[in-house]
């Protein structure tokens, strides 16, 4: 009786369903593997390492996010925290050489991986792999960067253009505001006084003679 319990308790644990899992692993069956893992997993959610073989089976599937879960979690474990952080930087470093990742975050998990675990050649040769692509996106990024910045320069440029035919770096003149007199057509005080001494001479002909302003004639009254 307490055998069978025993048993019972086993399978009800994930076992079962776990070696299933692997047993399909093994075979390149990926999809019948993560099937076996997720239900081991299910059915022992504190079992960590359950979880770091469905997190592995879920990375091959191409669900990173739910990978990095389960990596997290499996990482409590210090039996699989370097495991956990090699696979993870890889995963992220594979993301990454597709376009959709940072390699900076698999420099990170992979070089953290190295250090618990000197000598790892598979760890060093995928951190290489990780530095060369993280030189690369940020270089990218630089560029796509100064680009932006010669566009909105462009643009700035653009609402605010120099007349034509001057240089851009020239100032342009003074140019007189509406209603002021330009500067360049301005007179003298004496030829001003000469124009008002002249417009005060017309003004007193015309009371003397009692011309009306509008019938006055403006040829030369001199």
């Amino acid at each position: 009786m307490i055998a069978i319990m025993l048993m019972a308790l086993m399978a009800a644990g994930g076992e079962r369903e776990n070696r299933d899992g692997v047993r399909a692993w093994k075979k390149g069956d990926v999809a019948a593997a993560r099937k076996g893992f997720e239900a081991a997993a299910a059915k022992d959610t504190a079992n960590l390492k359950y979880r770091y073989n469905r997190a592995l089976a879920r990375s091959k599937g191409g669900d990173l996010a739910g990978a990095e879960s389960d990596w997290a979690a499996s990482g409590r474990d210090k039996g699989l925290v370097a495991k956990s952080l090699y696979n993870r930087g890889t995963a992220r470093l594979e993301a990454a050489g597709k376009g959709k990742g940072d390699a900076a975050t698999a420099v990170t998990d992979l070089a953290q991986a190295l250090r618990m675990k000197p000598g790892w050649k598979e760890a060093a040769r995928n951190l290489e792999l990780a530095r060369r692509l993280m030189r690369i996106q940020q270089q990218q990024q630089k560029q796509n960067q100064d680009h932006k910045n010669d566009k909105d320069k462009k643009k700035q440029d653009g609402k605010n253009p120099p007349p034509s035919g001057q240089n851009p770096s020239e100032k342009s003149p003074p140019q007189p505001q509406p209603g002021a007199p330009d500067p360049r057509e301005s007179l003298s005080k004496d030829q001003a006084d000469a124009l008002l001494r002249a417009a005060q001479a017309r003004d007193q002909d015309r009371l003397r003679r009692n011309i009306p302003k509008s019938q006055e004639s403006h040829g030369k009254d001199w």
